[in-house]
């Protein structure tokens, strides 16, 4: 009788014991889990991020918090031109918000600004990254942002088929009003890529 009641305590212990490891999140406020949630993803900490955010996900007042926190700081890593920073948090939030559009099309022109400013050769990951985000966008909305072309033109570029590159690029432009301005200095580089790869896309 004795041996069965150890075993069986040993048996609720192995139950209960990850439970207790693992209910800190839900004592955290709305806030604190949100800023320990952006910070973490700043860090590069996902993993560390994702524990948080799974605890807390069944709260629908956590859930908004953190969606408007991690955007926001999203938008502050954008405007320092952390560009790197930036995706993970916008990342993270069309991992989890599916819904939300804002998170992806911003996820998709700071991709296009990194890409912009790297010097290497794209990963492979980066170049279908972009392409995923582009199918998706287009796929949910009849109307999207002229940078879409814009970002597909450059995963073709990226991947050597001039002629899938001309044609958005030829897209973007027709759609483009000029705004915003820093897409200027891409017309500029297709331009040149396209003269020195057989003719103008213009």
């Amino acid at each position: 009788m004795k041996r069965t009641h150890m075993l069986r305590a040993a048996m609720l212990a192995a139950i209960l014991l990850p439970a207790v490891g693992c209910s800190f999140a839900p004592d955290l406020t709305a806030d604190e889990a949100a800023n320990k949630i952006s910070d973490h993803l700043v860090a590069g900490e996902v993993d560390e991020a994702e524990d948080i955010f799974d605890d807390v996900d069944g709260n629908e007042h956590h859930r908004e918090t953190v969606y408007s926190v991690v955007y926001a700081r999203a938008g502050d890593m954008y405007r320092k031109q952390k560009w790197s920073v930036a995706a993970v948090q916008l990342r993270f939030l069309s991992e989890h918000y599916e819904d939300a559009a804002a998170p992806r099309q911003a996820l998709l022109y700071t991709l296009l600004r990194q890409r912009a400013q790297q010097t290497r050769t794209p990963s492979t990951e980066q170049v279908k990254e972009v392409k995923r985000l582009v199918k998706t966008i287009r796929k949910q909305e009849e109307n999207p942002s002229p940078f879409v072309a814009l970002a597909a033109a450059q995963a073709a570029v990226d991947e050597g088929r001039v002629d899938v590159a001309r044609k958005e690029y030829d897209q973007f432009r027709a759609s483009w009003d000029g705004q915003p301005r820093d897409l200027l200095e891409y017309t500029v580089e297709f331009d040149r890529y396209f003269m020195t790869n057989g003719g103008s896309g213009a």
